[in-house]
């Protein structure tokens, strides 16, 4: 039977209405706003708006929409991002710059503009979206199809809910906040993904160094001397045989490895005797000391049953040594200063080349260079409250760049000679300088006013950090003394003269009361506010350290006039690699020497600055285990109490 067209009509209709009327599909990719109000998630649509999806996605996977902001918030209307090319912070590369010019045609639907859709911004011409999209906080169906939608929010409805209550002014057909709703970061993932090889092996990796340490705490608890009561039990023997205690098996069935990916379990079995109880035990064959419960006195008439007494020195935890997996070479001249992006995408190094560059932190190319100094530039520091970034030089010039305008718009006039540090203070806006004039100096950063001139130190001042409490002020000198200073009053609180040569290189630990501090006599550890002296740490180093840096691992990087690069330790004071860098072809043995190094903002990734005219970035070594690198640790006997 022939159906008539009007019924065949009608169904197509039908089903197109009923197709319309469901969710677009949502593709399985998820990207995460990081607010400084909250996090704000949101999913694509590539059925819906395919080339809008992709370049978005791309734009988020090259960090373009880091340090970026909301400029428009219309309560019940629209949420918009800005267009990264002018809503930034930070400067942009090269492939940042190229994918957020790019226009994309307009891929209208008939999807419906609701709650949580994304909708992407453009002028008149329907074909130039470029970067710049809007969450929709309500229903708006005077949008439909004249504006891509490509996705919509998943999570985070919260945080919208936040931006719709802040205080707003209204420029022009814009209702924009007050104040500025910055993206702090974004990241993306797959909510398909079963499992992430990289974190497997890093908790492996963990999962080792734990069982290694569990291993030496059970055999120092119970294979250790120990006083026992009176009463004496048949298990002591003279000469222990193996204990049935925890332990791992031996080394060919426990090996945490990478390519077989298991993971053995503590198991009840045999252990090896430690071959040195440097903790306290007695080596070979002991007898425990039996002693009446209470007492006190120990039994002298042979050293071979003596009580030894443990030591008390805290053990270090395993830690993988570091690699160098990046060689920057770009500056003319000698590298002498780094400093850190705050959003953690770039950081800039002076050079006795007179000039400062910016480095991409994630593939180490150049990204810009600034010039205004003429002499080397000793000291570099970035702002986190502005964008702003300061400079001093030989020059006795210091100065604030504009991030925005990329030039100098301050300079600080005042210092006699060479400027060779700097520090920004974390609470309030000030900023500290010292140098060859002995001085400290107290700029506020806004009216260029020099507040206080510290001066105390008989020579140069070349490290200084502060802190949001007293003290807030600390300098080191070439007079081989640290100084605490009083900020209210300008005046000293407190002189450390526990050094013997120059003070050259200072570290605040990130989340600990403390410091340490570099000198070629040795390094010390100082605990805050009071200025009490630690401990030094376990190794000399003998060589003049330029350069300290300090991670909230709690692993410390020093890096010396010869070229040595050691790590430590933080809590023991352990030194567990020893690395010496290797100058770029062409360049002299003696042009090895470290000037600055600094962390990044995670901590996982150093930066040296080097004497051969070369940037080196360092990393952890994935591959290391405590079957490959073992903890090498004697506690010390004798430490130096001065």
């Amino acid at each position: 039977m022939k159906i008539p067209w009007w019924v065949v009509s009608f169904a197509s209709v039908a089903l197109v209405a009923a197709a319309s009327s469901q969710d677009p599909h949502l593709s399985s990719a998820r990207v995460v706003f990081q607010t400084n109000y909250g996090d704000i998630e949101f999913g694509f649509f590539p059925s819906v708006a395919p080339q809008t999806v992709d370049h978005i996605f791309k734009l988020v996977r090259l960090g373009c929409y880091n340090t970026n902001h909301f400029f428009r918030v219309d309560k019940g209307f629209v949420a918009q991002v800005a267009d990264v090319v002018g809503g930034r912070s930070a400067p942009m590369n090269e492939e940042q710059s190229k994918e957020a010019k790019k226009t994309v045609a307009g891929e209208f639907s008939d999807v419906k503009h609701v709650r949580g859709i994304l909708s992407m911004g453009r002028y008149d011409d329907p074909n130039s979206a470029q970067s710049s999209f809007s969450m929709l906080l309500g229903n708006a169906p005077h949008l439909d199809g004249q504006y891509a939608i490509f996705g919509k929010v998943t999570k985070g409805d919260d945080t919208l809910t936040k931006l719709e209550q802040l205080p707003t002014r209204k420029e022009g057909m814009f209702v924009m906040p007050t104040e500025r709703i910055t993206i702090l970061s974004s990241y993306y993932y797959d909510t398909e993904m079963e499992s992430c090889e990289e974190e497997k092996s890093v908790l492996k990796r963990r999962l080792a160094a734990s069982a290694v340490e569990v291993e030496r705490q059970i055999n120092l608890e119970y294979q250790g001397i120990k006083s026992v009561p009176l009463q004496v039990s048949s298990a002591i023997k003279e000469a222990p045989g193996p204990s049935n205690i925890l332990a791992l098996p031996g080394s060919g069935d426990s090996s945490v490895s990478k390519k077989s990916g298991a993971q053995n379990a503590l198991v009840v079995g045999p252990s090896l005797q430690p071959k040195a109880q440097s903790d306290g035990g007695i080596s070979g064959k002991s007898t425990a000391l039996i002693t009446a419960p209470g007492s006190s006195e120990r039994n002298f008439s042979t050293s071979a049953i003596m009580e030894r007494i443990p030591s008390k020195w805290p053990r270090p935890v395993w830690r993988p040594p570091w690699k160098n997996y990046r060689v920057i070479s770009g500056h003319l001249g000698w590298v002498r200063s780094v400093a850190f992006d705050p959003s953690n995408l770039w950081f800039c190094t002076g050079s006795a080349d007179r000039t400062i560059k910016i480095w991409d932190v994630g593939s180490g190319r150049l990204k810009l260079t600034l010039t205004g100094h003429i002499e080397q530039v000793r000291g570099l520091a970035v702002s986190q409250r502005h964008t702003y970034m300061f400079s001093a030089g030989d020059d006795k010039m210091v100065k604030c760049w504009d991030l925005e305008q990329n030039k100098a718009v301050r300079s600080y006039h005042g210092h006699l000679s060479g400027v060779y540090c700097l520090a920004l203070h974390p609470t309030i806006d000030l900023l500290l300088t010292g140098g060859r004039d002995s001085v400290c100096r107290v700029w506020d950063i806004r009216t260029k006013v020099q507040v206080f001139a510290l001066s105390g130190h008989d020579n140069t001042v070349c490290s200084v950090f502060t802190r949001p409490t007293d003290p807030q002020v600390v300098t080191g000198s070439h007079d081989s003394t640290i100084k605490f200073w009083d900020l209210r009053y300008g005046k000293t609180m407190l002189t450390l003269t526990h050094h013997k040569k120059s003070v050259r290189a200072m570290a605040l630990h990130p989340t600990e009361h403390c410091f340490a501090s570099a000198s070629a006599d040795n390094i010390k550890k100082f605990n805050l506010p009071k200025g009490e002296f630690l401990h030094n740490m376990l190794s000399q180093q003998k060589t003049i350290i330029n350069a300290m840096a300090v991670n909230e691992d709690g692993v410390m990087a020093t890096g010396g006039d010869n070229g040595s690069l050691w790590f430590w330790d933080w809590k023991s004071g352990h030194n567990f690699q020893q690395a010496q860098t290797i100058v770029q072809p062409g360049s002299l043995d003696s042009e090895a020497g470290i000037y600055a190094a600094c962390y990044d903002i995670t901590g996982t990734r150093l930066v040296t600055c080097e004497a051969d005219k070369t940037i080196k970035m360092w990393k952890e070594d994935e591959d290391a285990t405590p079957e490959t690198h073992p903890l090498n640790f004697k506690p010390p006997k004798d430490i130096r109490r001065f």
